[in-house]
Order: C-alpha cells, then structure tokens, then sequence
C-alpha cells in the first residue's frame, strides 16, 4: 500500500473541525480547541504516513492459457521485486534472479543497478517459462531464466503517436499499478508535459525539449497532457500497465479537428438498415433508406410535450418504441465560488437543481408500427407518477419482440415496478413490483438479470427485511423462489454464470462470528441449493479472478488488519497460494499507532493521537474532547470503514485531540430496509429528516443495530458529512434557532 488514499484539503480538514466546535459550544474548555502543533502535526499527517505499509497489494498478470502468473509487489520504499505463482501446483517463487539480472543489465547499459530497484516493465514470459522478455531504458530485453544471460531482443516496443489519439482532457479515474511512460518529442520545439489529477487540474512536470525523450514514473490510467510553447493541446495519452511510448509527432490537432467535422448521424436506423427514425417539429418522422421517402408518424408534439431522441427498436425491425415527454419546472439554484483557481474575483454559477414538490418531466412511451404507420398508446394506469430529472426511460426489447419493458420509480420511493408492454394491444402487465411503507432503495437495490433463455429474471429484493435474490417467471409475473435467504445481505452480484445456472455474489454477515459488515464471496445455484462462502478471513473481501475464471485471487483486510492475499481454486475455493507476507501491520512508523477496531458489536473504529510517543488515544490526553461523531440521516452511506486505510481524516482529528468514532447506524443502506423512516408527508414530497434520527433504531438487530453508549453522548461534538444542506446545519445550531432553510 503506498499511498492509498489521498489527503484532504487543510481547508476541508479545518472547516470539518470549525463545525464540531461550534457543535460544542460552550461546553468546551479553551485549551481543548487544539494547539499550533496539534493542527501543524493534523496538516501534516498525510505526507507523514506515505510509502509506510509494503506487501500489501497483488496485481495479478496471467500467463495465457496457463495456470501461472506474475505480480509486481512493493517491499520498500522505491523497492520492488517481481513473483512467478503457479496456482495449479501452489508454488510461488521469484520471478527470476533479481541480483544476476541488476548485474547483467549494469554492465549492458553502463548504469548501476540495485536487485530491487531493476526499473523494467512490461513482462513477457514465454510459454516454456524459459524466458522472459522486458523493457528497460527504452529498449526491449530478453533474460534467460536458466542460464541467466540477457540479451537485447530486436524487436520494437509498442509505441503511441500523438496522430492516432485524440485531445480528450480527462480526469485521472484510476490509479493502477506502478508503470513508466517515456516520452519522445519530435518536433522542432519543446513541449510541456502534465499530469491531470483526478479533479482535472493540470500539474505541471516540465518540458521535454526538441528531439529528445524522458521516462516519466506514473500508475497505470493516469491521464497525461503535452502541449507547445503556448499552452495548446497537442496530444492525450493514458499510461496502462505495460508501459508506453508516448511519440508527440504534432499532428493530434489535426485529426481531431478532421473527427469534430464530420456529421453525426441523423436519426435512429433499424436493426436490418432498412428504416430511420427522427424528430423534426418535436414529432416522429419515419424514413425508407431503400426509396428514400418519408412519412410522419406523430402530430401531436409540442414545445413542452416533445418527443424524445431516445428510440428503440424491435429486433425484427417491424416496430419501435419513442419517449414523450413533458417538460418539468425549472428551479435555478445560484451559488458563488468565492476563489476559483483561474481569476482573482469570485465566481457566479448558477444549476438546475429541483426540490421537493417540484414539477418533474414525465415521459411516456409511445409504441408505433411500421408496416402499417400506426400509432399505438400505451396506458399510463401502471405508471402515473414516475420520478426523473431527466426524463429518460431505458426501454428494453424482449428476444421475440413481443413485449417490452420498462421500470417505473414512484415519485417519493415507496413504489417500484417493472412493466411489460405488449407489442401488439400494448396492454401493461407487471413483471415485478417492489413496495414499501418506508422506501425503495432504487439506487441500490434494484439489481437484475434477464435470461432470455428460459424467460426467467434474477432480481435483488429486501420484501423480507433482508436484501437477497429472486428468481422472477417473466411470462406470469410471479416469483418461483429465493436464491438467497437468511438473516444477511446480498451486498453486490459478482457474475453470473448462465451455462452452469449458477450466481456468484458478494455478501455481508453471511459469517455469523464476523463483523456483519465485511463482504465473502459466495455462490448459489439457480434452484437455491448448495450456497458456497468461498473465502475465508475475518475481514473484507476482493477478488480478481483468471480469464478463464478456473483462479481467483483473493485479498481481505480489515481496519487493524493489513491486507493478505491468496490465490485460489473457482470451483473449490481450496487455496493454493499465500502471495504477500505483509511486513508487520500497517502501522505508521514515526507517525503513530495503528488504528483499532472499537466494538465488533457496533462496528466502530478507534483512531488514536501522535501527541504521545505510547500512542494514548486522544480522549485520555489533556482537554481531550470525548467524541465527536460522523453521521448522516439518510441510507446512502457508510460511515465506518471496513478495509485497511490510513483514515487520514479521521486521525487528523484525532491529533485535534477529539475522539472520533465514525457511526453506520441512522439508515445504513447495505444492512436493512427497515431503518429510514417518514419520508413522506404528501405524495411526491420528502419530509427533511429529524435530528431523532440519530437514536438508535426501534427494533435494533443484535448484530447490525447496536446503541451508541450514553456515557459518550455527554458531550459529543458532530461532524454533518453528505447531508450538510439540510439536517446538518440544524444540529449545529443551539434548540432555540434551528429554523434555518438553505435555497
């Protein structure tokens, strides 16, 4: 683990720390705000904890059509070393001799080299394993492994043009392993080189001059720009895993403006290429590519009740289906960006943004023929009030194309149905209805897998108080049985496995000895029958597995656990490999103590202080404040974490000497349905939630709703997180002024 997760801003850090104190209020003594060092050593505490916990991660790189693979692991700092594992045999060994290699290479390239800092990517092994082929210093390489001689292989690393990629300026999404990115500048002039972070700012890594080449360290998927003298773009490029040659040839500009001229294409064509759809006057216009006549289908549209661009079609071609929709009310929120990065004077922005009670677009589908050119209305009786922003319906074709589907989220969320339109009467029929008196987690809860086939739906429920999978009859409605039942949770679905009948899925307290919330990877068959926790660990679970899915690997840690990974047979779950032995746990060396695990019970972490070398915890310190706690009323987030991390914000405030316990109860969605509460007061209008929320659930379950002790509620400073606009800003203010209302 190098630097897994970023710092906040000390901006963020200190407004997050001005809330609990205005929370505290007068209960505070004065030397408990914090001191110049206990800020100074808060700030600081992310630099302090970089590059400390090695071994800790396994990207595996499998060999094809064999049960080996290689990774790349880091053992120090700016050290690696590279691992061959043959799963099938459950051997792991290096890679190669890492000091005749540093060796070999030192005197071919005139350079010394350490073993464990060879600088080489882009491995290759062939199929006897006899050797391996890499790239170093530009240029490719072959090693021996059994005789340990190296060799120059003549081959030419893959290289990517500037020319044949395009001017997309995009976000760093995705920090993969560690990988170099060289690059080679053949223009007359020198160019800039910088890296996009994952906010979108550029940051600056100097120029490349004239004919020249550098090899950039960076991760895999981060986003890296190059342009001239003047700031303009020249080229895009996207470091991957194998290492890239970066050749800026000027030329990018170019192509991409030759792309940006070309039309895009007018209408929506049929599956056979025959017919085209599109929209003119806010009606439907049907064209014959074959003739080239056209017709108009529809006359009723209008400039606030307009046909939609979103067309699907039948897969026979003889029928489509187009959205109308109703505008909804517009509702401009204007807010100021009171430093924007690009000017000294403030910014004024201004966003739709609807609140409750607001009139929302409607669509409805409309179902038009085209042999005959008819228009074929779909009764709305099944769907009256539909919640979307956009207007947007997905619209989904069965196989023979005599029905479609669609879902219906009832405006306040209570209400959740899949509905099937009959393609020829277009009657609707309900394929699957989700109801509750509370909510419908539609964002989160509403998985599903249709299967052709056999006219069958794989749909996620929580109609038992517990989220788990169904098996739907999609020609009757009805469901046939659960898949999954029990007193835990079906988390999130991994694959589905067609052939075999089988689901494999990833699932929360399904090990009742364990924190509720850590994830195992399980399987089920169809029919509900031999449910299989593949992994073992009392921690949370990820797995990556083979191309061929016969391996998988598996990596579980827990807050006061470092990861631990182990490679593993798909069908039997039997280990093969131990890949990593993390060196001690992930502690911080000169920066502090690990955190610990508070209450299983109650799923809580303890961050501790660096004021003291014995690591006391930060409320035993003087004018320590006795907590102060993370929440949010809605059942959108988890507020304790459940793997290893650093928790960087939460220490920091810990060295601010409040004890910190970060909470998951208050309508924490991946445990149950059954904990938000009034949400409506009139259809279509959500209620704001009430600082009641914060107690503990009426009917707690002994393993997922624990209380919050009343001995750390004396003084509690609180820390609003996602809900900051509504139910944040009134806990924050004294009882007698709480009518505050942000627009």
């Amino acid at each position: 683990m190098q630097s897994g997760s970023s710092f906040a801003a000390p901006v963020l850090l200190r407004g997050c720390c001005l809330s609990l104190l205005l929370a505290l209020g007068g209960l505070l003594p004065a030397h408990a705000q914090g001191s110049r060092a206990d800020y100074d050593r808060a700030l600081s505490l992310a630099k302090r904890t970089e590059n400390k916990v090695f071994r800790a991660a396994v990207k595996a790189n499998w060999l094809p059509d064999q049960p080996h693979f290689w990774y790349r692991v880091a053992t120090g700092p700016d050290a690696q070393e590279f691992v061959l594992v043959d799963a099938e045999n459950a051997m792991r060994a290096p890679a190669f001799d890492h000091a005749a290699l540093a060796q070999a290479l030192g005197q071919a390239t005139e350079q010394p080299l350490r073993p464990d800092r060879l600088g080489v990517d882009q491995l290759e092994f062939a199929p006897d394993l006899g050797s391996v082929r890499f790239r170093h210093g530009g240029r490719l390489w072959r090693w021996d492994r059994r005789a340990n001689t190296l060799t120059q292989d003549p081959a030419e690393p893959t290289t990517r043009r500037s020319s044949q990629g395009s001017l997309d300026i995009r976000p760093s999404r995705r920090t993969g392993d560690e990988t170099t990115i060289t690059f080679i500048n053949r223009l007359a002039d020198p160019v800039e080189v910088f890296w996009i972070d994952s906010e979108g700012e550029r940051r600056s890594y100097g120029r490349v001059h004239a004919g020249a080449r550098r090899e950039q360290h960076t991760f895999a998927g981060h986003v890296w720009l190059v342009t001239n003298a003047l700031g303009q773009p020249l080229a895009v490029f996207e470091a991957d895993e194998a290492g890239l040659e970066a050749e800026i040839d000027g030329r990018a500009t170019e192509s991409e403006r030759r792309a940006t001229r070309r039309r895009p294409p007018e209408g929506t064509a049929s599956p056979d290429g025959r017919w085209l759809v599109f929209l003119r006057d806010f009606n439907v216009h049907l064209h014959d590519t074959r003739s080239g006549e056209s017709w108009t289908l529809s006359r009723d549209g209008a400039a606030d009740d307009a046909y939609a661009s979103a067309i699907a079609w039948a897969p026979d071609s003889s029928r489509f289906v187009a959205l109308r929709v109703r505008k909804g009310q517009e509702h401009k929120v204007h807010f100021v960006e009171a430093a924007p990065p690009d000017q000294l004077q403030p910014k004024l922005h201004t966003r739709d943004y609807l609140k409750p009670g607001d009139v929302l677009p409607r669509p409805r589908p409309v179902l038009f023929t085209v042999a005959d050119r008819r228009c074929l209305p779909v009764d709305d009786a099944l769907f009256p009030n539909p919640f979307t922003e956009n207007g947007d319906l997905e619209i989904r074709w069965a196989t023979d194309g005599s029905e479609f589907f669609f879902d219906y989220n009832q405006r306040g969320h209570q209400l959740y149905r899949i509905l099937a339109v009959n393609s020829t009467t277009g009657t609707v029929r309900v394929v699957v209805e989700e109801s509750s008196a509370t909510f419908v987690d539609y964002s989160n809860k509403t998985w599903r897998h249709w299967l052709p086939a056999t006219n069958e739906l794989l749909w996620m429920s929580e109609r038992d108080g517990w989220a788990h999978l169904w098996l739907y009859d999609v020609a009757t409605g009805q469901p046939r049985h659960p898949l999954t039942r029990g007193p835990w949770v079906v988390r999130r679905v991994e694959h589905i496995d067609e052939t075999a009948r089988q689901v494999w899925f990833f699932a929360g307290g399904v090990r009742p000895e364990q924190d509720p919330y850590h994830l195992h990877l399980c399987r089920v068959d169809f029919d509900g029958a031999n449910l299989t926790v593949l992994t073992e660990g009392d921690g949370t679970h990820r797995v990556e597995f083979s191309p061929d899915r016969r391996w998988f690997i598996d990596t579980w840690s827990r807050v006061d656990q470092p990861p631990s990974s182990n490679s593993a047979a798909a069908r039997t779950a039997t280990a093969c490999a131990n890949l990593n032995a993390p060196i001690g746990r992930p502690c911080w060396p000169r920066a502090g103590p690990c955190p610990s695990a508070w209450s299983r019970r109650v799923a809580t972490v303890r961050p501790r202080s660096t004021a003291s070398s014995s690591g006391r915890r930060a409320s035993t310190l003087p004018g320590a404040i006795p907590s102060s706690r993370r929440f949010t009323p809605g059942p959108t987030a988890r507020m304790c974490p459940k793997n290893s991390g650093r928790l960087v914000r939460q220490h920091a405030l810990a060295e601010l000497r409040f004890r910190h316990r970060p909470d998951r109860r208050a309508g924490h969605q991946p445990s149950r349905q059954a904990v938000p509460r009034r949400l409506l007061a009139e259809p279509g209008r959500r209620r704001f939630p009430r600082p009641h929320c914060l107690a503990p659930c009426r009917r707690p379950h002994p393993r997922l709703d624990g209380p919050f002790p009343r001995r750390h509620l004396r003084r509690l400073g609180r820390w609003p997180e996602r809900v900051a606009r509504l139910a944040g800003p009134r806990r924050l203010l004294p009882r007698g002024r709480r009518r505050l209302w942000l627009s």
